[in-house]
């Protein structure tokens, strides 16, 4: 029985803190929340990518017998050619392939603290590098302070760490673009020897 009121807080969770459902109905009060991950491959890549994401929920007031804190994960897997394929783990549900992206649009909640995404590419498709951009936009302007992306750029594969505003701070939305950039080497022709 506690399993199951979990996994329900759980679910109910996830439907409204930003990771992917749709805002319908009452969840629509909160703030509206986008995420666009994209993966852009500088050169010729010879297999696809996989972004991780990991994130932290802190609830306010949690029901008896569940968890203060809930930890969800997901992989989000692209082509060589920088395109969706695939989607894995818990948040999976959340996420749109949406042309070149993976998109997840949810709202928030008063049940929902403080919540925190970490995004990395943990699979580069055999780059010699890979670097990262994170746009922040919230609505209205200035965002409270510690929300948005804690850099807006880097080097490597992440984490890209987010901070979603909490349902009290005001805001009608807040939308975040990640581009992860790969660069691949010219393949080397081969030397002509006859």
């Amino acid at each position: 029985m506690v399993r199951r009121i979990c996994l329900l807080v759980a679910a109910l969770t996830l439907a409204t803190i930003g990771l992917g459902a749709t805002p319908i109905g009452a969840a629509a009060s909160g703030t509206v929340e986008t995420t666009t991950i994209s993966v852009v491959n500088d050169g010729t890549a010879t297999r696809g990518t996989t972004i991780g994401i990991l994130c932290v929920v802190q609830m306010v007031s949690p029901a008896p017998g569940t968890p203060p804190v809930d930890v969800t994960t997901a992989e989000l897997n692209f082509d060589a050619q920088g395109r969706p394929t695939t989607k894995s783990g818990e948040l999976s549900p959340y996420w749109t392939a949406d042309g070149d992206a993976w998109v997840s649009v949810g709202a928030s909640t008063p049940t929902i603290g403080i919540t925190t995404c970490a995004h990395t590419l943990v699979d580069n498709g055999g780059a010699e590098s890979s670097a990262w951009t994170c746009d922040y936009t919230p609505v209205p302007s200035p965002a409270p302070v510690g929300t948005g992306c804690l850099e807006t750029s880097g080097s490597g594969r992440g984490p890209v760490v987010l901070n979603w505003a909490l349902d009290s701070a005001g805001l009608t939305s807040e939308t975040v673009n990640m581009v992860f950039t790969n660069t691949y080497s010219a393949p080397v022709p081969p030397a002509f020897t006859g």
